[in-house]
């Protein structure tokens, strides 16, 4: 897999308030958000790298965690990355 890199890990929590979501981790990045909409928000963090956002959902039985990703520079870099998962066997 040379020459992949992931530029940024991605985490996405569901939330049913988002203002207050939103007003805890301005606070705990120390930053703003590149986005909000109704029932949506994203931080696009330099440092740490990483992309967070939040969904407003229901988690009663489901729990908080949306999804897990990584960003990566371009489609060529994914379809390398996997490449490498089949040179490697592990997939």
């Amino acid at each position: 897999m040379s020459g992949t890199m992931i530029k940024r890990m991605h985490v996405a929590l569901n939330c049913t308030e988002l203002n207050k979501s939103l007003d805890f981790y301005r606070a705990f990045f120390g930053a703003e958000p590149s986005k909000i909409k109704d029932n949506y928000a994203k931080f696009e963090l330099e440092e740490p790298a990483l992309h967070f956002s939040l969904n407003v959902r229901p988690f009663e039985q489901k729990g908080v965690l949306n999804h897990l990703g990584f960003q990566m520079n371009n489609t060529e870099e994914v379809l390398a990355m996997g490449r490498g998962f089949v040179k490697a066997d592990c997939c």
